[in-house]
C-alpha cells in the first residue's frame, strides 16, 4: 500500500506527454496477477512481485527512472521472545535504515 502512487504515477506519466488511464484498480497483488492474467493491462507493483509475475508467465520490467519509498516494520506475535537470528536481523535493519521506534 502507498498512499499517493497514483497520483505521483500520473505527474511521471505527464511528464513524458502520456495520460495515465486506471479503468481499473485493486490493493490486492493476488487480484493484480489474476487481472494481467486475462489480460485487462498494466499493472505497477513492487520489484518484489517480479518472480511470481515470472511464474504466472507474465512480463515484468522495471521503471528505471521512478523508485518509491515505503515505510515498513518488524512484526511478531505478542509475548513470544525473539530469537538471537530474529534480534539480529531487526537490529542490522534498523542500523541500515535508521533508528526505528520500538
Amino acid at each position: 500500500y502507498c498512499p499517493g502512487l497514483r497520483q505521483r504515477l500520473g505527474s511521471l506519466a505527464a511528464e513524458r506527454g502520456m495520460e495515465l488511464r486506471i479503468p481499473f484498480s485493486t490493493e490486492l497483488a493476488v487480484t493484480a496477477f489474476e487481472m494481467l492474467a486475462e489480460g485487462m493491462g498494466v499493472t505497477v507493483l513492487p520489484l518484489s512481485f517480479q518472480a511470481r509475475a515470472s511464474r504466472r508467465q507474465l512480463v515484468s520490467r522495471t521503471i528505471e527512472d521512478y523508485e518509491e519509498v515505503a515505510k515498513v516494520g518488524a512484526v511478531w506475535r505478542e509475548g513470544s521472545e525473539l530469537s538471537p537470528l530474529a534480534q539480529s536481523f531487526i537490529e542490522r535493519f534498523r542500523l541500515k535504515i535508521g533508528r526505528g521506534r520500538d
